[in-house]
């Protein structure tokens, strides 16, 4: 903000916050690419592998934003914790059910 005012001031902000952009960019890039997909995948029930197999290509190819794959991330597995929780829930509905039917 120092140069705004002051000749070529406004060029040189410019310029500076194209090559800031770029970087990040490129951080984001890295990032997306880094990201752990084995583990992640490792800890998803079968079904939504698929999902993290697309997610993982998208990171792969550049095609998704650090934000963006943060937040699909969160999307599957609150989608997979979910599906574990009802299926926790349904065993112990089967279990209780079954020990007032048959006792122990």
């Amino acid at each position: 903000s120092q140069l705004r005012g002051v000749r070529g001031g406004n060029k040189y902000i410019e310029e500076n916050n194209k090559s800031l952009e770029a970087i990040d960019k490129q951080l984001g890039a890295y990032t997306a690419q880094s990201f752990d997909f084995q583990t992640f995948k490792g800890m998803l029930p079968e079904q939504f592998r698929p999902m993290a197999d697309n997610l993982e290509s998208l990171a792969y190819s550049g095609a998704i934003s650090p934000k963006d794959l943060n937040k699909e991330i969160a999307d599957i597995s609150k989608a997979a914790n979910d599906f574990q929780q009802k299926q926790q829930d349904f065993t112990i509905e089967a279990n209780r059910v079954a020990m007032a039917e048959f006792g122990n």
